[in-house]
């Protein structure tokens, strides 16, 4: 059996329709946990009436902890032998969990990775990856993760992944890290597991809109990207993981992440004179503690701009971080 974990927050414009694409899946032995992490509008009473019909919906009703907290609340509700993540304005391919537990039973990896299909109100929009559904396992789970050598890096979001239970014994979401606990999460479990499987078919639905956190790219979104890569850093240094012949390519990893989600994102957004200043606190922080070890001369240069208020100068040598995509 496989259990879905869904947390809901507010979510009654699109919830629907992720419950929807729930109960028509063609692998029908799931539960379906959704954690209302104390909504205010109507979409407890959505889950509650779905859950009414449906004796495969679980309704837990929590106060206000973030999604961080919710997730870890129904992996710790989980009942199958194997887990995956929905969020509540996103929906399931009508046959992703068959799919997904399909190849996680004939590989017997850890993990399944489905590919990914952007929406806009209904109309698919971008597909991450080509392929009528192609499986390729990896053995090499952590230097994926990192990019190391030619390798892709993993795709950090839970969602559009399958997940054994046995595999996520003391692994949990980091709460506080606001919209990057699940990097936290993902390099956690990476680090630990075996194998991994991806799926070049498209099985999970991300919408985009206006809400998402992704497209409004507060200030705390960012703060929480720097926090999560100074908590896989230490995850790193305190599970003792020898990075060996890796090291450069993982520190050049976090430097290159951190540079663009530091300085790019920035400049292409507006912010406080204070939200900036907490920004450039925290990059001086992963800096000084060698996350950033191993940039190369444009991006200290860069970097040195930006810390030091020389936008002129960093608009001049390096235009593409002003320009929005």
């Amino acid at each position: 059996m496989i259990s879905i974990i869904l947390p809901v927050y507010n979510g009654t414009e699109f919830l629907k329709f992720a419950l929807d694409s729930v109960r028509t899946q063609t692998y029908p032995d799931f539960e379906c946990i959704c954690i209302d992490d104390g909504s205010s509008d109507g979409s407890r009473e959505v889950v509650r009436r779905v859950a009414d019909e449906d004796s495969r919906f679980r309704l837990i009703v929590q106060e206000n902890q973030g999604v961080a907290a919710a997730r870890n609340r129904g992996m710790g509700e989980a009942c199958g032998d194997f887990i995956t993540f929905l969020d509540q304005d996103d929906a399931l391919a009508p046959d992703a969990l068959r799919r997904m537990l399909t190849v996680a039973e004939d590989t017997g990896c850890e993990v399944v990775a489905a590919a990914i299909s952007e929406f806009i109100s209904g109309k698919t929009v971008e597909t991450s990856e080509d392929g009528a559904g192609e499986v390729a396992v990896s053995s090499s789970p952590f230097e994926d993760f990192f990019g190391v050598g030619r390798r892709p890096c993993v795709k950090v979001a839970v969602w559009g992944k399958l997940y054994a239970k046995s595999a996520l014994k003391n692994i949990a979401f980091p709460v506080g890290v606001f919209g990057a606990d699940d990097y936290v999460f993902t390099a956690r479990l990476f680090s630990v597991i075996d194998r991994y499987a991806k799926i070049a078919k498209p099985l999970y639905l991300y919408r985009m809109h206006e809400n998402n956190v992704t497209m409004q790219m507060p200030m705390r979104y960012i703060l929480g990207m720097l926090k999560s890569s100074e908590l896989v850093w230490d995850e790193i240094l305190k599970r003792e993981i020898r990075l060996g012949k890796y090291r450069k390519s993982i520190c050049r990893h976090f430097s290159k992440g951190i540079i663009s989600c530091a300085i790019k994102k920035t400049c292409r957004n507006v912010y406080s004179a204070e939200e900036m200043a907490e920004l450039k606190v925290a990059v001086k922080r992963l800096y000084a503690n060698g996350v950033m070890n191993f940039m190369g001369v444009r991006d200290h240069l860069k970097l040195r701009f930006f810390l030091n208020g020389r936008i002129r100068l960093l608009r001049l040598f390096f235009p593409s971080c002003f320009r929005k995509k």
